[in-house]
């Protein structure tokens, strides 16, 4: 089976769409989050199946975000944009190294994530990234990596589940970060 490295979810037809140079897969086809191609180890994918989350709370909606940065030349994209659950609003930073912390208010063991990339303009920007937990803010647990371009929307996976307060989405090179939505899966 081949892999798509990265795709978008078309609302409208309900089926992925290749959304890569390097995607192979067919369209529609419902890819799994693990993959192994030519013998590699099993590598994360973002998957198409936004059903998944169906059985799982949100525990970001509503909740305080810390940016790395504000970017000035639009008061439209407010952090907290990141989590009010308005997937037409949009959360941008300024030019950087880019993250984004959410504070859970509470610790959870973490499942998955949903993120809905931004839709206008430059999806491609979000890739290479990390997403992380932690009780403290001080030591960091990496739930995610992630290298490949997410295109518009995504489920990621934990392998095993994350545990922690704060979730923090680090892209690791220079970019904005400029999301539509973050949302955070536990089970209760």
């Amino acid at each position: 089976m081949q892999a798509c490295v990265s795709f978008i979810f078309d609302r409208l037809t309900s089926m992925c769409i290749p959304f890569s140079e390097y995607a192979e897969c067919e369209i529609g086809e419902i890819i799994d989050s693990f993959y192994i191609i030519k013998g590699r180890q099993p590598r994360l994918i973002c998957e198409c199946n936004i059903a998944y989350n169906e059985s799982f709370v949100n525990v970001a909606l509503n909740k305080s975000v810390e940016y790395s940065s504000i970017y000035s030349l639009n008061s439209d994209f407010h952090p907290d944009y990141l989590t009010d659950g308005n997937h037409n609003t949009l959360a941008v930073t300024g030019l950087g190294v880019p993250y984004a912390i959410v504070d859970l208010q509470d610790t959870y063991d973490i499942f998955s994530f949903f993120i809905a990339n931004r839709i206008d303009c430059c999806p491609e920007r979000l890739r290479n990234f990390k997403l992380l937990a932690s009780d403290d803010q001080i030591t960091w647990t990496e739930c995610i990596y992630y290298p490949n371009a997410v295109g518009i929307d995504c489920t990621l996976r934990a392998h095993t589940p994350c545990i922690g307060r704060f979730v923090k989405l680090h892209i690791l090179y220079t970019t904005f970060l400029q999301l539509r939505e973050l949302e955070v899966f536990i089970l209760l």
